[in-house]
């Protein structure tokens, strides 16, 4: 019997998987184009996020977090998921942005391959996943942080996200809390 979160993880596997190429029955050599960089784009707040959606495990809805005693604000918990303990980040808390006032609860986890863990992030909606260029991508003025790039989708604003780099500032910021 499929549930809901293989419904998800099936819709999500099939929207990243790329359409094969179309026979080319023309004699002229087809012109270069930019390669394409697939992005799962999600939202937290009223802030629209991407990550490289290859590292993307699965998306589930919000699971059981557990608190784990004197650790930062912005990690929300661990919880078990598919058998495996992954580590549950609150994005906004770890980039240093403060909530929005009625925003919506997050209710759904993306889980993402990151080094040889799963972390996951809390997210209040997934709107899939976009193809973009690297000319479509432009710098984030003055960040240092894990948001690198953005871009536009349709009428969404999206901030890029470097995975690794998130991890990084996290551990950075458990180990200063660690020297105070």
């Amino acid at each position: 019997m499929a549930g809901p979160d293989y419904e998800v993880r099936l819709w999500f596997r099939l929207r990243v998987m790329e359409p094969s190429p179309a026979d080319d029955a023309s004699d002229q050599a087809p012109a270069p184009q930019e390669p394409l960089l697939s992005l799962l784009v999600f939202r937290v707040g009223a802030v629209w996020y991407g990550a490289q959606a290859q590292r993307v495990r699965s998306v589930v809805g919000a699971t059981t977090t557990v608190r784990v005693p004197g650790t930062p604000a912005f990690v929300a918990g661990v919880a078990s998921v598919a058998g495996r303990i992954a580590v549950v980040l609150e994005l906004s808390g770890l980039l240093g942005r403060t909530a929005t006032p009625g925003q919506a609860v997050a209710d759904r986890l993306v889980l993402f391959d990151v080094e040889s863990s799963v972390v996951a992030v809390l997210t209040d909606e997934v709107a899939g996943v976009t193809s973009v260029t690297a000319s479509q991508l432009q710098p984030l003025a003055g960040e240092s942080g894990p948001a690198i790039k953005t871009f536009t989708d349709g009428d969404r604003h999206v901030t890029v996200i470097d995975l690794d780099r998130m991890i990084e500032v996290a551990e950075d910021k458990v180990r200063q809390r660690g020297e105070a």
